[in-house]
């Protein structure tokens, strides 16, 4: 853990971008600038190509193109006394699309002495790849997904890196700090062992969505905050 931990600077709808780089490697980017650029002028187009709503408040009246979207994604508005009767397995698992993807580019490995599942991607079967250790959403009650990993494949071959997809514990069955302490624990494993898996310790990414993002957020402050005790150096 004797590495400099840098934030980004990159939040955007509850994405959080967290680099930790050797000293040698600070003035490296972690991923070539050429894909970087490719990426941001996509998502670039996107925004600008695409109209945005928002729902005004105080008006009690839904903005039509919203309900539309709703109807699209199948939304059915429910009372909380509805919500509360659901089965939690029908909360947790949420259906998504599964979408096949090789499965010699995946590895299902078990980490820590608390056996944490952790799938590792690496589509280019390469070695000194940067890596990106990804923290899903859903509300702290949902456990990865296999809907969601496809995507996870996807952003490894796009951005030539080995994706390190931690299957945190999650509530009901495990109540705070678990989600916290799985994560952490399986960002310090990995920043020790992910080059046994063909990945590049000095070139190291932390990304989370929804509830991931908050997770990225504490791991990044409790990191720090070892650190103030001696056992890293930070910028």
């Amino acid at each position: 853990m004797d590495q400099i931990l840098r934030v980004s600077g990159i939040s955007h709808k509850g994405v959080f971008l967290i680099k930790t780089i050797c000293p040698k490697h600070f003035n490296q980017p972690m991923l070539p600038m050429r894909s970087f650029l490719i990426v941001c002028l996509n998502l670039l187009f996107f925004f600008l190509s695409h109209p945005s709503f928002s729902q005004l408040c105080g008006t009690r009246q839904l903005d039509t193109r919203i309900a539309r979207f709703l109807h699209i994604i199948g939304y059915q508005d429910q009372s909380l006394q509805q919500l509360r009767s659901l089965p939690i397995e029908q909360i947790k698992n949420v259906p998504i699309p599964q979408i096949p993807y090789p499965p010699k580019d995946v590895q299902r490995i078990k980490v820590t002495k608390d056996s944490i599942p952790v799938l590792v991607f690496n589509p280019l079967h390469e070695k000194s790849l940067p890596i990106i250790i990804h923290y899903h959403g859903g509300g702290f009650i949902s456990p990865l997904l296999t809907g969601l990993e496809y995507g996870l494949w996807q952003d490894a071959r796009s951005y030539g890196a080995v994706v390190f997809a931690v299957d945190y514990s999650v509530a009901p069955e495990h109540k705070f700090p678990a989600a916290v302490d799985d994560s952490y624990n399986v960002f310090k494993w990995i920043a020790e062992h992910g080059g046994e898996f063909g990945g590049d310790t000095s070139r190291l990414t932390i990304l989370g969505n929804s509830a991931g993002a908050n997770l990225v957020a504490v791991i990044t402050h409790k990191a720090k905050r070892k650190a103030l005790q001696g056992r890293s150096s930070f910028r």
